[in-house]
């Protein structure tokens, strides 16, 4: 008797549970991307301003599309990327040279929370005579720092933008 109740209550109780459905809701969490794209105006200065329509292009492991996202007026964008998984992401306008940024989203099973990184990234103007081949590749990783508790960018992305600020410089010097 005690068999056929316990049955009976098991089959009432697993009727109300979805199927392949887990009793506790595993929490999604992510790193949160909050960006400005700039344009990298070559001047003895270096100064930098916004560049309207930048495109942000996601991709995943398997080179697959997983986001694109567009800047907002103010050059900003934003978006999410899920904890513990590998991700490239292309930042490109026409006219620009597009620059990729390798971003690795594992952490520490104990450290699984919600996380948000800011960066700001300039784009250099497509000039023939320029050797933009060093853009080929990642200018930066973005990878999880146990030390500072947070993602953190490496990588030679500021030696790198220097040279070419150099470069066009002298480009814009001699054809000026």
């Amino acid at each position: 008797m005690k068999t056929i109740i316990y049955t009976a209550a098991l089959l009432i109780c697993s009727a109300f549970i979805p199927s392949g459905k887990a009793l506790i809701k595993e929490e999604k969490f992510n790193l949160e991307m909050h960006g400005i794209v700039k344009v990298a105006i070559a001047n003895t200065k270096g100064i930098n301003g916004i560049l309207d329509s930048a495109v942000i292009t996601v991709f995943d492991r398997a080179n697959h599309l997983t986001n694109t996202c567009y800047q907002n007026k103010s050059g900003m964008c934003r978006f999410s990327l899920p904890l513990n998984d590998e991700f490239t992401i292309v930042c490109s306008r026409e006219g620009y040279v597009s620059k990729t940024v390798y971003v690795n989203t594992r952490v520490p099973d104990r450290k699984m929370e919600n996380y948000h990184f800011y960066f700001d990234i300039s784009l250099f103007q497509a000039v023939k005579g320029i050797d933009h081949s060093i853009f080929n590749r990642s200018i930066a990783k973005i990878i999880y720092n146990n030390y500072r508790k947070g993602f953190k960018p490496k990588g030679n992305r500021e030696k790198i933008n220097k040279r070419l600020v150099k470069e066009y410089v002298k480009h814009y010097n001699v054809h000026s």
